[in-house]
């Protein structure tokens, strides 16, 4: 009858203790075998502490990547801005990302719900470096008048007038500038990545134009392609666009109208 009775006011009976942290310890092999594997792998990038966020949204919502077939999504956001909720130090402007593990009915709503070009609150666990942010509860709208300035600011339009080639447009959905031209007789679409070498792009693009030179359907730039996940467009025949990888992104500064 060892342990099974109190042994005086108050005390735990032993058998009773032990069972009881059984069961505690039973409980967190379920709880921790229940988190996929994907997410405590990806938990172990960030720091185990929990802040509270202010963030502006980039100009797409969520997307993701799904390594597996069936398996869970990568989701990911681009924040252009960010900075601790109750702050009084000023917003972080460098972009970041916010990632999480989605199965298929978080990864609908957050594309559904979590719009590009928005203010969120967000709870969330930093990388060392401060450049990516992991999500550990929903986003919810915020209005906080810093923030919402931000975002006003970036969602105005970019252009540059280049001479001979027109008013290039920066696209902010897909990050390149856009223009439309006459071809060699042909309506076209310039488009040079704001990641591309500007000048050798916007030279290329002149020379193309003289007579004796390729038709449309000629790509501009290094011709080295980076793993984006998206290739260049043409919406119209013959459309022209810049090629992937020089790498040094143009002076906005002098050229913006």
């Amino acid at each position: 009858m060892f342990g099974f009775f109190k042994k005086k006011s108050g005390e735990v009976p032993e058998e009773q203790e032990r069972l009881q942290k059984a069961a505690a310890r039973e409980a967190e092999r379920k709880e921790a075998s229940a988190i996929p594997e994907e997410l405590r792998a990806l938990g172990q990038k960030f720091l185990p502490e929990e802040i509270s966020i202010l963030a502006v949204t980039g100009a797409s919502g969520f997307g993701g990547s799904r390594p597996q077939e069936n398996g869970p999504w990568l989701a990911v956001l681009e924040l252009t801005a960010w900075k601790e909720e109750d702050s009084e130090e000023p917003a972080h402007r460098e972009k970041a990302q916010l990632v999480a593990v989605a199965d298929d009915r978080l990864m609908d709503y957050l594309r559904r719900r979590v719009r590009g070009d928005s203010v969120f609150q967000i709870m969330v666990r930093p990388s060392e470096d401060g450049k990516q942010f992991l999500m550990t509860e929903l986003p919810q709208p915020e209005t906080d008048p810093e923030m919402k300035a931000i975002l006003e600011e970036q969602k105005k339009p970019v252009s540059i007038w280049v001479p001979e080639l027109g008013t290039f447009t920066l696209n902010r959905l897909v990050n390149w500038f856009e223009a439309e031209v006459e071809w060699l007789g042909q309506p076209a679409r310039l488009d040079i990545d704001r990641e591309e070498d500007w000048d050798a792009c916007v030279e290329q693009a002149k020379a193309l134009r003289r007579p004796g030179a390729s038709g449309p359907g000629q790509r501009l730039g290094s011709g080295r392609r980076r793993e984006r996940g998206r290739g260049a467009r043409g919406d119209h025949p013959g459309a022209v666009h810049g090629a992937h990888g020089a790498g040094r992104r143009p002076d906005l500064r002098r050229r913006e109208l």
